[in-house]
């Protein structure tokens, strides 16, 4: 706990460790933790590992990289599925305001938790972000909206070939 500590989100701040901020809006607690890096990780990192933060750091940013040109091509081709025209998406490309703006990775932490009657792991349908890109584990819990009566539903995850 002392490490977290260390990283902790500043009240005012996006970056650090700490927990959901809109779970004070529920009658459930959301037992959910997370680590928000939003541009470089080095403010943090060096908390952590004075002498040795330089692999996570490089692996961070190397990754944030990577989410970054696929959340690109991800927005390009949903707008243009949508008939949105190349010349009004040229804030997704690369160097684009995307790119300008930046992007949170959000690596959370699902604890166990000792009553589960009293608690969630996270609010439904709380994301506020125009593209989540999610890595896969083999929970349920990923829901889409269809706009005709059928309302959410939920996905389940993709099982890889053995």
């Amino acid at each position: 706990m002392h490490q977290k500590l260390m990283v902790e989100r500043t009240p005012d701040g996006v970056s650090g460790y700490g927990v959901v901020r809109i779970s004070c809006f529920f009658q459930k607690s959301m037992w959910c933790e997370g680590f928000t890096i939003v541009g470089s990780p080095r403010e943090h990192a060096v908390k952590l590992w004075p002498h040795d933060y330089h692999k996570f750091c490089d692996t961070i940013e190397e990754y944030q990289k990577e989410m970054k040109n696929l959340a690109s091509r991800l927005m390009g081709l949903m707008l243009g599925s949508l008939g949105v025209t190349e010349e009004n998406v040229k804030w997704v490309e690369p160097k684009g305001e995307l790119e300008e703006r930046g992007a949170a990775l959000q690596l959370n932490s699902y604890p166990p938790c000792p009553d589960p009657e009293r608690a969630m792991g996270m609010a439904a349908h709380t994301d506020s972000t125009i593209l989540n890109i999610l890595h896969q584990s083999n929970t349920n819990g990923l829901q889409v909206f269809r706009g005709d009566d059928t309302g959410w539903i939920t996905l389940q995850p993709h099982q890889e070939p053995s």
